[in-house]
């Protein structure tokens, strides 16, 4: 059995808890203004059916484990899951593009490929697998892709 290690990232991912809960789970209409989780490079995807996927290479981090042991190295790839089920639970995600002047406009999931750069912002969960995964609430394809 895979452990799950978690992440505290603090209010963010109390904000984004409370906010699903009044939504009723539903997807973000508005970016999330917290800095994201980590950014990388798309480097796979696999987007049919109901497990959405892509793998990301090259993280860099903007948070760092709090509760982590002394010898955890943060990863520099990962799998993130998209409107990724688990135990009956949903987690939606939004996906957004950014403009050359940083502004967001609503994006599709067909619209990741391999080379973009994005940011990425997680449930605050870290699937301990090799490489290791994650559910995305939001995930931004950064200008110039």
């Amino acid at each position: 059995m895979d452990r799950v290690f978690v992440r505290i990232v603090g209010s963010r991912l109390t904000a984004v808890l409370f906010v699903a809960a009044l939504a009723g789970c539903q997807q973000l209409t508005a970016p999330i203004a917290d800095p994201p989780d980590f950014t990388g490079v798309v480097d796979g995807t696999s987007l049919e059916g109901d497990s959405q996927e892509i793998s990301v290479d090259s993280l860099s981090w903007s948070y760092h484990a709090v509760d982590a042991p002394p010898s955890y190295d943060p990863p520099t790839r990962g799998g993130v899951h998209i409107n990724s089920r688990f135990n009956g639970q949903v987690t939606l995600t939004a996906v957004f593009l950014e403009d050359g002047s940083g502004r967001l406009t609503e994006a599709s999931v067909s619209q990741l490929a391999v080379g973009q750069r994005v940011k990425v912002w997680t449930t605050g969960v870290e699937w301990r697998t090799d490489p290791p995964q994650y559910d995305a609430v939001q995930i931004v394809i950064e200008s110039g892709n």
